[in-house]
């Protein structure tokens, strides 16, 4: 197949719902590490944050526990209307606006950050962006997940991740966006233009159902770019036998819904200061 994929799926109001049902909530420890990293050379207020690709807005609720005021932008209308209809701190604002256009005054924020979003930016542009609205000493934080899970458990750790590996890497290969390869090598692919850029990698344990992990990949433009193709059914196809194959590896009988499948999420962060 050579057509070449985008992300546009992921603006639609049907993935926009996904996304804040079934994608995974950030771990505290990741808003905790940014502002602590922020705070090795910043000393000011906390007072703006821009989340930039907030999506549905999970990692701008961590952050604005810790700032005066978080601006969540994201190109998708559809992101931000869902995200709005949700319940959400007072000094969250949710904005439609590009990575690479932010509407703040230069030199008036202490954090740009993008979680899960980056390897869909114009980086040169989003990081051009940033050093005009980051202070002295303001810091970019780059977050992402990798997507291939890591399961854990005692004796089908290898045959889960045959099973996702299958899903991922073989049914859904011929539908990646251009991103998706970005964070599939963990973005290693990725600097952020100052001096003591620092990248940073920690796991996070995961407790889920069969059928939440199902839903999650349900949330994905590459799953939703298989479906574009070949239909919502053969899309309900290979997520059954993701399932079945995990069933298999487990030896279990049970549905979906009542297996719990172990696993690790891999967290890579990137966080540089301004000068």
């Amino acid at each position: 197949m050579t057509k070449e994929w985008s992300q546009r799926g992921y603006e639609s109001s049907v993935l926009a719902s996904r996304y804040i049902d079934f994608r995974p909530k950030p771990p505290a420890r990741l808003a905790d590490r940014i502002v602590e990293f922020l705070k090795e050379k910043y000393t000011g207020d906390l007072s703006v944050c821009v989340d930039a690709g907030c999506g549905s807005g999970q990692c701008s609720l961590l952050l604005s526990s810790h700032f005066q005021k978080v601006l969540a932008t994201d190109i998708s209308a559809s992101q931000i209307e869902v995200a709005k209809s949700r319940n959400h701190p007072s000094n969250i604002e949710f904005v439609a606006s590009p990575a690479e256009q932010c509407p703040v005054e230069d030199g008036s924020v202490q954090l740009v950050n993008a979680c899960v979003a980056a390897h869909w930016f114009d980086l040169p542009a989003f990081f051009k962006e940033s050093d005009r609205i980051l202070c002295s000493n303001g810091i970019v934080a780059i977050a992402a997940y990798v997507p291939l899970l890591e399961f854990v458990h005692p004796t089908a750790s290898e045959e889960l991740g045959e099973a996702m590996k299958l899903f991922y890497r073989v049914r859904l290969r011929d539908y990646w966006a251009k991103g998706v390869s970005i964070v599939d090598n963990e973005y290693k692919s990725i600097t952020i233009p100052y001096e003591d850029f620092v990248r940073e990698v920690f796991y996070v344990d995961e407790c889920r159902k069969l059928s939440d992990l199902m839903n999650f990949f349900s949330s994905w433009c590459i799953y939703n770019n298989y479906c574009e193709v070949n239909g919502e059914a053969a899309g309900k196809g290979i997520l059954e036998e993701f399932a079945n194959n995990c069933l298999k590896a487990l030896g279990s009988t049970q549905e979906p819904h009542e297996v719990d499948i172990n696993f690790k999420f891999k967290y890579v962060l990137l966080m540089a200061h301004k000068p």
